[in-house]
């Protein structure tokens, strides 16, 4: 029971037994304070520290850097590890650092997938792996439960509660949530009855949600620091290179190119050209002359990067395009692999393979289905 009970010297009673009081309690497995608001705080303790123990456990059983694809175990942490950090938060009005919180705890759980101890580059995994920042999982589940207010049946116990809120300050708390969330408040820029607002669907939050996404996007791309980010898709989705046919050695290059993680800031002398410099982006495209190598104009800045913005999400149905991929992506994969002898030259201690042993699985994806001749039936 609430510690504001008007009776503090008597115990209450349920079926003649005492009932003890206490300054906090859970329901539904949400922490409430002694004034019957959710307690924040522990809500984010208890999820968070949930959510790491379970990831822990599935990293023990493979799902960790190089062990389970990348795609598969961000797709396990998607669907069975974040539901934890997510309980609750759809009711729950959160600040800025509530936010970081959350935020930091899904760090956690992609360091593990992904096999780094810090958040470098983490702006270009969620980017990859198509995965909402907390800030924008929370925006989300709460405008997916104001859509759900006000589709309740009347029995619910939220339209129950509603007319006492009216009668307290609870009504101004929740008129405050509703009209903070970014996504519900650009569906309703235009409509101001609440006739207009019943008329609302899940497919109008999910095209919110979609644009509110891009912004966010946009926004992260402008920010400092962000040169890594700019250099991928512009479309929002799951890259190709976390899923289509490569070996995993040249999946695991193209990853770490994503993520900057190839080169060697360093001062030592370079392997290829015997210069002692830091072995950046720009000096790898420069002294292995990757544009001259993969025929790409000078005038593009990361020739790389220009080569795998373009890879096909499906068999490209163009004979010049298929052509275009037979050439160029062996390329790529020879390049990326030199790049990465280059800078972790301790890693290697056979020659390189030839050019024609990059690439096949992808080449092969994109050929065609052969169509055997029908033999003939004699009747």
């Amino acid at each position: 029971m609430s510690a504001t009970d008007p009776l503090p010297t008597q115990l209450p009673q349920l079926y003649q037994i005492n009932i003890q009081r206490a300054t906090t309690f859970t329901y539904l497995g949400v922490p409430f304070n002694q004034h019957g608001c959710i307690n924040n705080a522990a809500l984010i303790d208890h999820n968070t520290t949930a959510t790491v123990s379970a990831m822990n456990i599935l990293a023990s059983i493979g799902v960790r850097a190089r062990c389970l694809g990348k795609l598969l175990s961000t797709r396990l942490y998607r669907q069975f590890i974040r539901p934890k950090m997510e309980y609750g938060l759809a009711i729950t009005k959160f600040t800025h650092e509530d936010c970081k919180i959350l935020q930091e705890s899904q760090n956690t759980c992609l360091q593990k997938i992904y096999g780094t101890k810090t958040n470098q580059s983490m702006a270009v995994i969620h980017h990859l792996a198509n995965l909402e920042y907390m800030t924008d999982r929370v925006t989300t589940l709460q405008a997916k439960f104001i859509l759900r207010s006000y589709n309740m049946s009347d029995d619910a116990l939220f339209p129950i509660l509603l007319p006492r809120a009216r009668q307290t300050k609870g009504l101004r708390a929740w008129n405050t949530f509703v009209r903070n969330n970014t996504i519900w408040k650009s569906i309703t820029a235009t409509t101001t009855t609440e006739d207009s607002i019943a008329t609302i669907t899940t497919k109008d939050i999910k095209n919110a949600t979609k644009q509110h996404l891009k912004t966010t996007y946009t926004q992260r791309c402008q920010r400092k620091n962000s040169k890594l980010l700019n250099q991928c898709r512009k479309q929002l989705g799951i890259d190709p290179i976390l899923w289509l046919p490569m070996t995993p050695q040249e999946r695991i290059l193209c990853i770490f190119y994503r993520l900057g993680w190839i080169n060697n800031h360093h001062q030592q002398s370079c392997p290829n050209c015997h210069q002692t410099t830091r072995l950046s982006k720009q000096h790898l495209l420069s002294c292995h002359h990757v544009h001259t190598f993969l025929s790409i104009s000078t005038t593009i800045n990361d020739p790389i990067s220009y080569v795998l913005n373009r890879l096909p999400k499906s068999p490209p149905a163009s004979f010049n395009k298929r052509l275009y991929l037979k050439i160029v992506w062996p390329k790529l994969c020879f390049i990326l692999h030199q790049l990465h002898r280059t800078c972790r030259p301790e890693q290697y201690t056979t020659p390189s393979p030839p050019i024609n042993n990059f690439g096949q699985p992808l080449l092969q994806w994109i050929e065609p289905p052969t169509t055997s001749s029908a033999s003939s039936i004699n009747s």
